[in-house]
């Protein structure tokens, strides 16, 4: 990425395992979320419009995502897209 203001970003999607199947063949849908804002060290949650959330950082998502367990290892499941920045609301 050169900062280019016409390039299409990378960003993250965090999600419970339930889905990632769903996901994987249909791709993601929008949909009436809750969404957790971190403002200020305080915990904030509002209703959102219809939308597919994603964010630049990757630790972000991690809280949407749930533990995956194989052996004495958890993994998390996020995808990383490339978003049209036309597209782009922020929220």
């Amino acid at each position: 990425m050169d900062g280019n203001e016409d390039e299409w970003r990378i960003l993250f999607h965090g999600t419970l395992n339930q889905f990632v199947a769903s996901l994987l063949k249909n791709g993601l849908n929008k949909g009436q979320q809750m969404l957790i804002l971190i403002a200020k060290s305080k915990i904030i949650q509002k209703k959102l419009c219809k939308g597919i959330y994603f964010s630049g950082k990757s630790q972000v998502c991690l809280k949407y995502a749930r533990p995956i367990y194989i052996g004495n290892e958890s993994f998390k499941v996020l995808f990383m897209s490339r978003v049209n920045p036309q597209k782009i609301k922020m929220c």
